[in-house]
């Protein structure tokens, strides 16, 4: 299961790369092998972590809709930040860019915070020594601010300590530990909270999608782990 979860977000990140891809050429994707170098190896970590780890966190997948994150906010460190979509205000080192009606965004590593806005535009401000916007390089000491309203993101990885979401639609999952599903519990514009959620979020098919760990999922009418 969990080899699925790796292999498409590999996918997904060169599907990204070759839909982002303009006249730079080869130099653009060596920054997209970047970025898939280091989600896959927080994916390679996550496959690696000790079956009794702090917290006693459990090996989580999470499928629910779009509106789920509006509203939220993301310390980032070390994160692989991918999107897709309209770009709005993109500052790097307080000079706009020209305004595009389409643009897509790889940031390899980033520092910084994230806060995803009640109509589900992304808001960004990080530091960064690279990235790419829609073919275009920069590197160096970068500080960036922008906006986004994705059609599609990765971010990984992720920390939070505690998620409440009061109308959610989907599933939650806990797997075992050779990758296959213990418990599936599936929601209908019911709340739920995850506690303790490290792992990668993607937006595809206009559903959030997380994998990862997590210490307890609660929703109204069941706790995992029991």
């Amino acid at each position: 299961m969990r080899w699925k979860i790796i292999l498409g977000v590999i996918l997904i990140i060169l599907i990204a790369g070759l839909l982002l891809r303009t006249n730079v050429g080869d130099t653009y994707l060596g920054f997209v092998n970047n970025a898939v170098g280091k989600v896959t190896s927080f994916f390679a970590g996550i496959l690696k972590f000790p079956k009794s780890s702090p917290g006693n966190l459990f090996s989580a997948e999470i499928s629910l809709n779009r509106e789920v994150l509006n509203g939220f906010k993301f310390q980032l460190t070390n994160t692989t930040f991918l999107a897709s979509g309209n770009c709005v205000n993109f500052l790097i080192n307080d000079v706009q860019l020209t305004a595009q009606a389409t643009c897509g965004v790889t940031i390899p590593t980033s520092n910084g915070k994230l806060e995803v806005s009640e109509i589900g535009s992304l808001i960004v401000d990080v530091q960064t020594d690279s990235l790419v916007v829609s073919g275009s390089q920069y590197a160096g000491n970068l500080h960036v601010n922008f906006e986004i309203l994705p059609t599609s993101f990765i971010i990984s990885p992720v920390e939070q300590e505690k998620m409440s979401i009061a109308q959610a639609t989907g599933y939650v999952q806990k797997l075992k530990d050779d990758g296959s599903i213990d418990i599936v519990k599936y929601l209908n514009g019911e709340p739920v909270e995850i506690d303790n959620f490290i792992g990668g979020i993607r937006m595809e098919n206009s559903a959030i999608n997380m994998d990862g760990f997590a210490s307890l999922i609660k929703g109204k009418d069941f706790t995992i782990p029991v």
